[in-house]
């Protein structure tokens, strides 16, 4: 415990500054999204899908780059102390607590945002898929930050890739089938846009005689299984993000000491 008190002091004491930034912009971002989306939502089934979407998209994209960057950010002395004197299971344990606390802000932060622009009611369904969809891209951006070795730029570029994927496959532009509909189970967006569609109940905003989209129930077990996916998928995550790192570090040629 000693040590990842330590780990988590050093990070805030050099980064305290990043921590804020980023509440301020997720903050920013989240406002001007949602000011943008916010004609008739709440009103028609179009315009309320329209924002729950962007809603959606914009919490996985802040919550991907959350975490992203943090190794690179901190590789020229990091690879040295997990080779010699940090264990690794401690810098994971610190560096979960670390983005938890900057999701639980984030997450409330956001709800605050809808309250004000939407006047949402039912806060603690929103929260906890807020904070789910959050976590789970910031476990996505953490495993990705693991996949490439080489350079931050091409980490960037599979970044965007992997972005790209959250969006066509969120189940919002087209229904996926065969294949695709197999890919959507671990896809961050298809389970946020599940879980967030249904709390907001959004198939009752569909004119009378529309068929229902399967996508949303309002459902507490339905809603529940959704978030049990996001959780799952942050899991999965976090786990093959640490694997990829321990062969990563076992191996002197994956990565060198300085950055390049």
């Amino acid at each position: 415990m000693n040590k990842i008190s330590i780990c988590i002091n050093r990070y805030f004491t050099t980064n305290l500054w990043t921590f804020m930034k980023k509440l301020f912009l997720h903050g920013l971002v989240l406002t001007f999204v949602l000011y943008a989306v916010q004609e008739d939502a709440f009103e028609s089934f179009g315009a309320t899908k329209t924002m729950l979407f962007a809603l959606c998209i914009t919490l996985v994209v802040i919550g991907f780059f959350n975490a992203a960057t943090e190794f690179h950010s901190q590789r020229e002395y990091l690879v040295f102390d997990l080779r010699t004197v940090l264990p690794l299971s401690v810098w994971v344990i610190s560096t979960l607590i670390i983005q938890s606390l900057l999701v639980f802000c984030q997450a409330s932060i956001t709800v605050v945002i809808l309250i004000k622009i939407f006047s949402i009611k039912n806060y603690f369904q929103y929260f906890i898929t807020v904070f789910l969809i959050l976590f789970s891209s910031d476990m996505l951006g953490f495993l990705c930050g693991f996949l490439i070795t080489s350079s931050l730029n091409t980490t960037m570029s599979l970044m965007a890739g992997a972005i790209i994927i959250q969006v066509v496959l969120s189940g919002v532009l087209f229904t996926p089938t065969g294949l695709f509909e197999k890919i959507t189970k671990a896809i961050v967006s298809y389970h946020g846009m599940c879980a967030i569609g249904s709390v907001a109940d959004l198939n009752s905003y569909l004119p009378a005689g529309y068929p229902l989209e399967m996508m949303y129930y309002p459902d507490l077990d339905y809603i529940i299984t959704a978030w049990a996916s996001l959780l799952v998928l942050a899991a999965l995550e976090c786990a093959l993000g640490v694997a990829i790192l321990y062969f990563n570090l076992s191996c002197t040629e994956k990565y060198s000491l300085t950055k390049e």
